[in-house]
């Protein structure tokens, strides 16, 4: 895969503000995506779970060039279950991470409200199945493979 120093600098300066790979550098996102797709998934008709990509609809718009989505699952919970989980470390993978304040995780979540949410939609009017789970304070992963097994 590769990525240049250039590449590397955006994809840091993103985690670092909590903003999004836009547009004129998603190809970002797609060279990690192909990288990984061509080095691990064997077979066309292989499951692959994208975490986080897309992020928004223009993302969406790119990705088709490079995977199919056929489902999209959506954990559901409010702000303060969010704020409570990773004051807690309800998944245990968080690590007090630096960007965890009150500040960031709310800019997060406006980014999401603006930008993620619309996805939704998105791949609704492209005939993805749309699962929704619900997420509290202390849900596992495990429960929410239980809980989507049962969908």
């Amino acid at each position: 895969m590769g990525l240049t120093s250039s590449e590397i600098s955006v994809v840091l300066g993103c985690l670092e503000h909590g903003t999004l790979l836009e547009n004129e550098t998603f190809g970002i996102a797609a060279k990690i995506l192909d990288s990984f797709v061509s080095n691990a998934i064997n077979d066309p008709e292989e499951l692959l779970i994208l975490n986080g990509l897309p992020r928004h609809v223009s993302q969406a718009k790119m990705l088709v060039e490079h995977v199919t989505v056929h489902t999209l699952l959506v954990l559901e919970c409010g702000a303060d279950t969010v704020h409570d989980r990773i004051r807690l470390d309800s998944g245990g993978d968080r690590g007090h991470r630096d960007d965890d304040t009150k500040n960031a995780i709310q800019q997060r979540l406006d980014i999401y409200r603006r930008r993620t949410i619309p996805l939704i939609e998105h791949y609704q009017s492209m005939g993805a199945r749309i699962l929704r789970l619900p997420v509290g304070v202390s849900t596992s992963a495990l429960q929410l493979l239980t809980d989507l097994e049962n969908k």
